[in-house]
């Protein structure tokens, strides 16, 4: 079992905070997060980071009792945080090592290196994994600004590398957020999205920041953050749109111009035989309706790019 001086709170799986798209349940693996991304605007993160109380047998009995009421496809891990940052790493391994030979599925986000030992671990389930690797520019000085704890670019991009020949198929590369006016200039873009295709990764997603614009402490001090770096100032005084998304709201690039960006991201993914899509839970204007039967967004405004559900990536167990 899994210890440490002091836990947080007990690990528990939560609905899906995105039930539209990803339909299966969260279990975060820390309090606050270590990454401390400038555009995070959870007071969630403020704190100070510590490791939730992981008791396997508890989740385990938690499993079932879900399975038994038919509402149990699958686990994301750590969608509020990072599951593979330096002080949870140890805890995302052991729990993957004992849930996945039970048959679980699992999604991963990270933003961090994935050690040798878990990415062989995930190497003897391929089919009960989708895989998401954060990286939305290269350039370190700004990644290192916008992104304090994360892992480097070049780090990155040798565990996307590293999880396609372990032979892990489902991995995604997140251009998320993209800062306008920063990270979405065509060349650059194409050469982040050239650097990824040398990995072998082929799922692309993309999306642009949304930047809540209210009183609070937190969303004051990010806007001031962008306000003091010089490439960020241009991009807060573009993000011209308020939006309603489904968590939360906020500034951002007006539709148009986002709209204008992934039909091109689409097209420089076509040309490479990669695979985009662009997110709707950062961006409500990208459909405009609800499917009653599957809950998942599926009606699109558009015919010049498609939107991720994340139902058309998910491994095989998690789909209905």
């Amino acid at each position: 079992m899994l210890t440490v001086e002091k836990f947080a709170e007990k690990a528990v799986l939560k609905p899906s905070s995105y039930p539209h798209c990803i339909q299966y349940h969260e279990l975060d693996v820390t309090r606050g997060c270590s990454v401390k991304c400038i555009y995070c605007s959870l007071e969630y993160f403020s704190e100070g980071v510590q490791r939730v109380d992981v008791n396997l047998e508890e989740l385990e009995k938690q499993i079932q009792t879900l399975k038994d009421e038919g509402t149990f496809n699958g686990i994301y891990l750590s969608p509020n945080t990072d599951a593979f940052s330096k002080i949870c790493a140890d805890t995302t391994h052991e729990i993957l090592e004992y849930f996945l030979p039970k048959g679980v599925a699992f999604m991963l986000t990270t933003k961090s290196i994935i050690p040798q030992k878990t990415i062989q671990l995930l190497a003897k389930y391929p089919d009960q994994l989708l895989v998401k690797i954060s990286l939305s520019y290269a350039d370190q000085e700004l990644l290192k600004y916008v992104e304090p704890g994360s892992a480097s670019a070049t780090d990155r991009l040798k565990t996307m590398k590293a999880l396609v020949e372990a032979g892990i198929e489902k991995v995604q590369a997140l251009l998320i957020p993209l800062f306008p006016g920063v990270d979405d200039d065509k060349e650059k873009i194409t050469a982040l999205i050239d650097k990824i295709k040398e990995t072998g990764v082929r799922l692309i997603k993309a999306q642009f920041v949304v930047i809540r614009e209210r009183e609070k402490p937190k969303d004051i001090a990010i806007i001031n953050k962008m306000k003091n770096h010089p490439e960020l100032k241009k991009s807060w005084e573009l993000m011209t749109e308020t939006i309603k998304i489904q968590v939360g709201g906020g500034q951002i690039l007006p539709r148009e111009k986002r709209f204008d960006f992934y039909k091109m991201m689409y097209q420089i993914c076509s040309d490479r035989g990669m695979i985009f899509a662009a997110c709707c839970v950062l961006d409500s204007a990208l459909y405009d309706s609800i499917d009653e039967k599957s809950n998942l967004y599926v009606k699109i405004n558009h015919d010049d790019f498609p939107i991720c559900n994340y139902h058309h990536f998910l491994p095989d167990q998690l789909k209905k």
